[in-house]
């Protein structure tokens, strides 16, 4: 005896609604009209046959604990199986949604998503962008109908009704029936009397768009610029999407970004940390005066409030190498560490 339970993925305490929702997302996986398996879709139809039936799953789950692993099911025929409203209804809804998919995003008013690139100092400071851009927009000429006078007649592959039948063979000896929508009308039933010739029926066409934004100081970067109204247009629902600004920062040659934080590399040499130091860092045009104390023995600095939205700045100290050492200069320095250290 199968597993059903593990045939369709599910805890052995799965409601109706979640052996049903398990069932459907399995059959559009490995149906066989849409390159799966036929022997695990056979098996899917079986689980769910069993589970899905009150009385044959108490019983399915007695013979489980018994381990009666003969028991027999009254045998499963895909003829007798369909004659239930419960999977005929379901095999149907399932070729709907593979034939009515791409209709259906079609009737959509779609959002478009931009990467919008800045430097970063443009992020610090606040900038102004130009953004060009194509999309959908209602055709003038058909107000969207994409009929060149207005009229419309029946569609004459679905008769009006929108829909058409559809054959499905997925086992031998068995053919299953179900209704599509009709891609000639786009389940509409009527067809324009007179094709636009400035969309060619679709009821958009193409636009180039240029829009101008202003991005203030430390923009979020974690947030999404959302513009309303200037996505693609949906010429059936005579409505619009939003044009969506994700912001992108290009890379700084001096400048890493880690959170809010900057971080940056200052290069001092031994002496600078002995002897201390007065730097002038340039900061996006901004003169940042930094004094290191004699002794310092830290490997970084840091600046509060002059990273992004409040983060810090931070100066990664960088011992800057002796690459010729005199033996003057060798004297000097042991001269210099008695002096210091004893």
């Amino acid at each position: 005896m199968e597993d059903y339970y593990k045939i369709l993925g599910i805890p052995e305490n799965a409601s109706e609604e979640e052996i049903k929702k398990k069932f459907r997302e399995l059959a559009k996986k490995h149906h066989p009209d849409f390159g799966g398996d036929p022997e695990k879709f056979k098996k899917i139809l079986e689980a769910y046959r069993v589970l899905s039936n009150k009385k044959l799953r108490q019983e399915y789950d007695q013979r489980r604990k018994m381990k009666d692993f003969n028991f027999d099911f009254g045998g499963f025929n895909f003829n007798d199986i369909f004659q239930g409203s419960s999977i005929n209804d379901l095999i149907g809804d399932l070729f709907e949604d593979f034939f009515s998919s791409d209709i259906r995003h079609h009737f959509e008013a779609r959002d478009i998503i931009l990467d919008l690139e800045i430097t970063l100092e443009e992020l610090i400071k606040g900038t102004t962008k130009n953004i060009s851009y194509k999309r959908k927009v209602i055709c003038s000429k058909c107000d969207g109908t994409g009929s060149e006078n207005k009229n419309f007649i029946r569609c004459n592959i679905c008769n009006g009704t929108g829909k058409v039948k559809s054959r499905s063979s997925f086992f031998t000896g068995f053919i299953f029936e179900t209704s599509k929508i009709c891609q000639n009308c786009k389940g509409k039933g009527k067809i324009p009397e007179k094709i636009c010739q400035n969309c060619q029926g679709r009821g958009y066409v193409a636009k180039n768009e240029l829009i101008t934004i202003n991005l203030p100081p430390n923009t979020n970067l974690k947030e999404i610029i959302r513009i309303a109204n200037f996505g693609d247009q949906d010429p059936y629902l005579k409505k619009s999407g939003d044009l969506l600004l994700r912001i992108i920062i290009k890379p700084h040659p001096k400048f890493n970004i880690k959170g809010n934080d900057l971080i940056a590399e200052i290069e001092l040499t031994p002496i600078d940390l002995v002897l201390g130091k007065k730097l002038i860092v340039d900061y996006f045009g901004e003169k940042i005066e930094i004094n290191i104390p004699q002794g310092f023995n830290d490997n970084f600095i840091k600046i509060n409030n002059k990273g992004i939205n409040g983060g810090s700045l931070i100066l990664k100290i960088k011992l800057k190498p002796i690459k010729k050492l005199s033996k003057r200069a060798k004297d000097l320095l042991e001269e210099l560490k008695k002096e210091i250290y004893e």
